[in-house]
């Protein structure tokens, strides 16, 4: 009888021991499923990719006076696609604004959104512009890199 007493204890323990280990590596697995989940909620809003990155990243593919030509339309256009991309991010806070109103308006959503539209397409003519103007003196080989326009895996 003793020695089932003392079995019985040491089993008791080892289920003890088993059930709060269980319980820690379960709530490591709920933490780390929470972080996952929960990490975009803290990424804010989606940065617009600069520009000069994306002709930096073409040009490191293409020959050199090619390189020069875009980046030359590019230097030509820098002030005004900066400004660009200033007025696309401040039309997009007024989207958020409005969006946020209490009480909802939806007329200003609605005239926010058109901003922010008319913001793009802007941007989008400039960089167009640039396009067109580095193509016109580049390579044929220049032009087929600068159709593909920049791959993800051209990181630096």
């Amino acid at each position: 009888m003793v020695g089932m007493t003392i079995q019985q204890g040491g089993l008791r323990r080892r289920w003890r021991i088993s059930l709060l280990v269980s319980l820690a590596l379960n709530l490591l697995l709920i933490a780390v499923i929470g972080v996952w989940v929960a990490r975009p909620m803290f990424r804010g809003p989606p940065q617009t990719p600069e520009f000069g990155r994306v002709v930096e990243r073409i040009a490191h593919r293409v020959g050199d006076s090619d390189a020069a030509a875009l980046r030359g339309a590019y230097r030509s256009h820098r002030d005004e696609i900066a400004r660009l991309a200033g007025d696309i991010r401040t039309a997009r806070e007024r989207v958020r604004a409005a969006l946020r109103a209490d009480p909802y308006d939806a007329t200003a959503v609605s005239g926010a959104m058109a901003d922010l539209r008319a913001a793009r397409t802007t941007m989008e003519s400039a960089i167009q512009g640039v396009i067109q103007e580095s193509a016109a003196g580049m390579s044929a080989d220049g032009r087929r890199t600068l159709a593909h326009g920049p791959r993800v895996d051209d990181r630096h």
